[in-house]
C-alpha cells in the first residue's frame, strides 16, 4: 500500500488582478501594436521546494532555453530576468528587441518552421553569437533525447 501524496494548494490570484490579462486581450494587444512574434515564459518544477528551471520560449521558431533558479519565488524569478535584462546582447540590441513581449501563458498555438530546427531558426533570427551568450549550442538530431533514457544517462555521469 502506497502512501498518499502531500497536496498542495496553489496560491489563487484574484479576480481583480487578471482583468485585461486573459488571452482574448493579448491577441488584442498584439494585433493593435503589429507584434509577430514573442517570447512565452514557464516554470519547470521539479521536487516541490527544491530547483525550478524557467524556460524561455521564442515562438516564432519553438526554440526554448532555460535559466535555473534556486526556488519558485517571485523575487528570484524577478532577479534573474534583471540578470537577464543586463546581458550584452548583440552589438546595439537591447533585451526588448530580442523579448519583445513576455508572455507568462503559454496558451499560444506553435507555428511551422519550415524544415529548420528551433536551434537553426534562432540562429537564423538572433545569430549564433546570441545563442552563444545564452550558453546554448547546437545538439545535433540523433543526440537529441527525449523520454526517461536520459534521465538514465544523467545518474550516470559523473558530477560536472
Amino acid at each position: 500500500m502506497f502512501k498518499a501524496r502531500k497536496q498542495y494548494r496553489e496560491m489563487s490570484v484574484p479576480k481583480a488582478a487578471k482583468r485585461g490579462r486573459t488571452f482574448d486581450d493579448f491577441q488584442i494587444y498584439i494585433n493593435k501594436n503589429n507584434i509577430r512574434h514573442w517570447v512565452e515564459m514557464d516554470t519547470v518544477i521539479g521536487r516541490q521546494g527544491g530547483k525550478v528551471i524557467m524556460t524561455f520560449l521564442f515562438t516564432q521558431m519553438n526554440f526554448m532555453f532555460g535559466i535555473l533558479l534556486n526556488d519558485k519565488t517571485s523575487a528570484e524569478a524577478a532577479a534573474k530576468v534583471r540578470a537577464l535584462k543586463k546581458t550584452p546582447f548583440l552589438g546595439d540590441a537591447q533585451f526588448g528587441d530580442i523579448f519583445p513581449l513576455l508572455l507568462t501563458d503559454n496558451g499560444a498555438r506553435r507555428k511551422s518552421l519550415n524544415g529548420k530546427s528551433p536551434y537553426d531558426a534562432f540562429v537564423y533570427f538572433y545569430e549564433e553569437d546570441l545563442a552563444s551568450l545564452l550558453g546554448v549550442r547546437h545538439i545535433p538530431a540523433e543526440d537529441v533525447v527525449q523520454n526517461t533514457r536520459l534521465l538514465n544517462i544523467l545518474k550516470k555521469a559523473p558530477p560536472a
